[in-house]
């Protein structure tokens, strides 16, 4: 009997254990750390694959010169507009006499949020030392990065705010970046994120039914999946809205979420739907995949039910009326069950959901994009309307 951590095979590298972006943050710090004058001496193939990562970073050449670093910061705070932030790493660095500044915005489930890189970037030009000649800013993803994240990165580097002085590093730059000839690639830290970014990296085509087993087992080939699924315009068509990985007691799942629609009238202020993929083993045979119906309440649940002790009733009558707009509409001859257990008040509940294997994605989909229609029809008559635009 195999011995799991966390469902998966007992393994001896550090990163299937550490796997929070603090922890990437970690080994990012000490890889960077041996890029000083001391360690170009005492540990040279550590400080060339340092180097390495570096440049790429800063938008240089291999061949340049060194930059040494002098000085690394994690979650520096920033403040902006009576916001405040905290940068990933900040790294202060020399070449050539002159001071140079790297902001380090690194991803593993998570993209760009909240304008965050430009708010980062600006705030600190408003300081003194900073100037669009020694302020670089680069956005590392470990992670698969789907097309429209990349296209909105590559879009965002060439505005005039970053003066070519943003890069993006995904998922297969990086492990290109960290993999090289030589005693560094024998360091153990080192060597167990290469290979667990090397584990990551797995090319499918879904145009192959075999690749669809492989589902659930592997987070670049969800990632994938929802790329592959977001070119349809069973999604294109309804509002493709994020992508990403949820972390809960239950080992977390990757996600998908599509066809918002919001109002114009508490308890909810959107309703969409959420594909949801566990992980599984390559060897369990029934690898169950859902697509949720849920509701987005206007606050956080405990501001809400603190303003209004009625408030869970008022939402599981409302969340009735969804579910039965949707159940009374069946005629029993459908292909999956809609389900509606695993209710509670949140931010975000669940209204029901429906149980799929992968290669039913078709059906799956035109059926929960069906239900949201005669969800939106039944609001309506109870006069809750959708706002017609909105970003």
């Amino acid at each position: 009997m195999a011995i799991t951590y966390k469902g998966e095979f007992l393994t001896h590298n550090m990163f299937d254990y550490a796997t929070s972006e603090l922890s990437q943050d970690a080994f990012f710090c000490w890889l960077l750390s041996y890029s000083t004058q001391q360690d170009k001496k005492e540990y040279g193939d550590l400080f060339r694959v340092s180097q390495s990562f570096l440049k790429h970073m800063l938008g240089k050449e291999e061949s340049d010169c060194e930059y040494f670093v002098e000085k690394i910061e994690r979650q520096k705070k920033i403040i902006s507009k009576d916001q405040q932030g905290y940068i990933d790493i900040f790294v202060t660095l020399k070449n050539k006499g002159q001071t140079l500044y790297l902001i380090i915005e690194d991803k593993i489930n998570t993209g760009e949020h909240d304008n965050q890189l430009t708010k980062y970037y600006s705030a600190l030009l408003q300081e003194q030392q900073y100037n669009c000649d020694n302020l670089f800013l680069s956005y590392v993803k470990s992670e698969y990065m789907i097309k429209s994240e990349k296209q909105a990165m590559e879009s965002l580097k060439e505005t005039k705010l970053f003066h070519g002085h943003m890069t993006v590093i995904d998922q297969t730059m990086l492990l290109q970046i960290l993999r090289q000839e030589g005693d560094a690639a024998e360091h153990i830290i080192l060597n167990d994120f290469i290979k667990k970014l090397n584990d990551k990296i797995t090319v499918v085509n879904f145009n192959d039914s075999a690749s669809f087993q492989l589902v659930g087992t592997n987070s670049t080939v969800n990632y994938e999946y929802f790329e592959f699924l977001t070119q349809l315009d069973i999604i294109k068509d309804h509002k493709f809205c994020w992508c990403g990985y949820v972390n809960n007691a239950r080992g977390g799942f990757h996600c998908l979420t599509w066809n918002e629609h919001k109002f114009d009238k508490e308890p909810f202020s959107s309703i969409y739907l959420q594909m949801e993929i566990p992980p599984y083993s390559e060897e369990e045979e029934n690898k169950e995949l859902r697509i949720v119906l849920k509701l987005k309440a206007y606050e956080e649940k405990n501001a809400l039910l603190a303003a209004d002790p009625d408030l869970g009733q008022k939402i599981r009558a409302v969340r009735e009326e969804i579910n039965a707009s949707i159940l009374e509409a069946d005629n029993g001859e459908e292909e999956f069950s809609y389900e509606t257990k695993y209710f509670r008040i949140g931010h975000t509940m669940r209204a029901g959901y429906i149980a799929f294997d992968a290669e039913e994605y078709r059906k799956a989909i035109q059926t929960m994009n069906t239900y949201v229609d005669r969800v939106l029809e039944a609001l309506r008559a109870n006069h809750i309307h959708e706002v017609e635009a909105w970003e």
